[in-house]
């Protein structure tokens, strides 16, 4: 190694280090800055009801207004009871209420970052976790007129009280289509409902029958679950997200399902620490087994999809639906592909016809 090079290394890892120190110094000042912020009512009722270690506390900064430095940080406080969330401006040390969630439920808090509609902006999700186990998950949306997080949704209000409809909380590319989804539930029937980002506001879509869910650990197997179909044409998928355990980047391993290796090795690696997502089709077998090597997490979710003819997802079956089928006469049919909608591996007028008596307006007009 020659001396410059061996002078540009030295550089390369001073700079590193001065920059890792500035990060950890900025998170402990955040940390500080949280913790002055923590509710007088929080800390009254718990010094009344509750033990002094029972409070906690956990945020996220972002850069909301794309000003290109971190301004604000998102504070979700918890005494294992009740919980509230605070807007925090870094710069002047104020703190904001987000409106409609003055009080909440659950402990435990954990907060996520997630551009759900992919305006630039990530969108927040809060969840806080009940004694049995499941988390009640509110989702934020960043208000740039009042620079402060608003209600994003699925709600429903009981009197004067809000109540949200996001548990135990999912977000991959379940449909396909090239967003994210977020999914919730399973209810007690094992059903989940699905909601996407579509014209400004989070809707829920309709979707396939959605169930089991499973996260495993690195260096960790499970027979993964059973399925049986039936209908002879519904379409079992596997929807999964990988990334590194306790979100380390850089992570390297190997997700297997039914034998078969579905995230290679360095697939992470490529993805610079955020989640890889990945759809596997499940062919003839009525079971599927899964397998993990390498500090990962990988958590998985069993789709069963029912046939659709609203092949271009506008809410209503008609010409523009069967014309993507007619299109495609005769090509083979991936096991996921709608057009193919009798679910025989060719997509055919017998397709088209059986989409065309499920039309929504007559003659299928638009």
């Amino acid at each position: 190694m020659g001396l410059n090079t061996r002078s540009m290394l030295r550089v390369g890892i001073v700079t590193f280090l001065v920059q890792l120190q500035l990060a950890t110094a900025q998170t402990d000042a955040n940390a500080a800055l949280v913790s002055k912020h923590v509710p007088k009512q929080l800390v009254e009722l718990n010094a009344r009801f509750g033990t002094p270690d029972a409070l906690q506390q956990e945020f996220v900064t972002a850069d909301f207004e794309r000003a290109g430095q971190v301004r604000t940080i998102v504070a979700a406080y918890s005494d294992g009871d009740d919980a509230t969330i605070r807007v925090i401006d870094i710069s002047s040390n104020t703190e904001k209420e987000v409106p409609g969630v003055t009080w909440l439920g659950g402990g435990s808090p954990t907060l996520e970052l997630v551009d759900i509609d992919t305006d630039g902006i990530p969108e927040v999700f809060v969840s806080l976790w009940g004694v049995n186990g499941s988390a009640a998950t509110w989702l934020l949306r960043w208000d740039s007129s009042t620079r402060n997080l608003r209600l994003w949704g699925p709600t429903i209000k009981e009197g004067a009280d809000v109540f949200t409809l996001l548990k135990n909380h999912e977000v991959a590319d379940f449909d396909g289509d090239g967003k994210l989804e977020v999914i919730s539930g399973p209810d007690p029937n094992g059903e989940m409902a699905m909601y996407k980002a579509l014209g400004g506001s989070l809707q829920k879509v309709k979707s396939g029958l959605l169930f089991q869910r499973l996260t495993i650990n690195s260096s960790e197997s499970s027979d993964g679950g059973v399925f049986y179909r039936s209908e002879p044409n519904i379409r079992p998928l596997l929807q999964l997200s990988v990334i590194g355990a306790n979100n380390q980047q850089g992570a390297s391993g190997i997700v297997t399902i039914n034998d078969e290796v579905v995230v290679p090795d360095n697939a992470l690696k490529n993805a610079g620490g955020k989640p890889v997502y990945k759809r596997v089709s499940i062919k003839d077998e009525n079971e599927w087994d899964m397998s993990v090597k390498g500090p990962l997490l990988a958590t998985v979710v069993l789709v069963i999809e029912m046939p659709s003819c609203d092949l271009n997802k506008d809410g209503k079956i008609d010409l523009n639906d069967i014309a993507l089928i007619s299109n495609a006469r005769g090509l083979t049919a991936a096991p996921e592909d709608f057009r193919d909608y009798d679910g025989d591996g060719i997509i055919s007028a017998n397709d088209a016809r059986a989409c065309t008596l499920k039309c929504t307006n007559a003659r299928c007009a638009p």
